[in-house]
């Protein structure tokens, strides 16, 4: 069954995850960004057979290559037609890009999926991270597995219509970040 859900206001990715997730029952789930374009059609099987293989090295969490992976790990990066069958587990230093991932439901449930409700401007993909570190997860690369990113999109809306607002928001998510971040390691 397919269900459609709205908010009254424009919350941003992670809170849009959020809903999505509370709604559906599958023991995998995948989010996909709105400025993506599906252009591999093997990409969705792709991504669940690499969670599935990487799960004895701890791996919970995967992503397919894309044109742009912004702020993401360098190894995200990538172009259609240059697949290649190696995942590639992403360093401690590092973390994915979230325009599109898959992750098991009951991880998402364990590290408490994303906390903040980042507006536009994200961190969530970095915080998100974090706490599955501090929970001893890895995250990986599904290098045959690409989707197309535009990428900022909205944030490129917000800096036309009002920069000053969105440069606020951008140091206000930076900051929840940060204190989200600090709090794992004191835990």
């Amino acid at each position: 069954m397919l269900s459609t859900i709205r908010h009254d206001e424009q919350k941003g990715f992670a809170a849009a995850c959020k809903s999505g997730f509370e709604l559906g029952q599958n023991p995998y789930v995948c989010f996909l960004n709105s400025d993506c374009r599906i252009e591999d059609a093997s990409w969705l099987r792709n991504l669940g057979e690499s969670i599935l293989k990487l799960k004895s090295k701890d791996v919970r969490m995967v992503a397919p290559i894309t044109n742009n992976p912004v702020h993401g790990d360098p190894a995200q990066k990538g172009e259609k037609f240059g697949v290649i069958e190696d995942d590639i587990i992403i360093g401690d230093d590092s973390f994915l890009s979230l325009p599109c991932f898959m992750c098991h439901r009951e991880l998402f449930s364990k590290v408490g999926g994303f906390l903040k409700e980042y507006s536009y401007g994200g961190c969530e993909d970095e915080e998100f991270a974090h706490r599955l570190r501090h929970y001893k997860f890895k995250q990986a690369v599904c290098r045959n597995s690409y989707v197309y990113h535009e990428g900022e999109v909205t944030m490129n809306y917000m800096m036309r219509k009002n920069p000053n607002e969105a440069r606020k928001n951008i140091e206000e998510n930076k900051e929840k970040c940060i204190n989200d971040i600090k709090f794992l390691k004191n835990k």
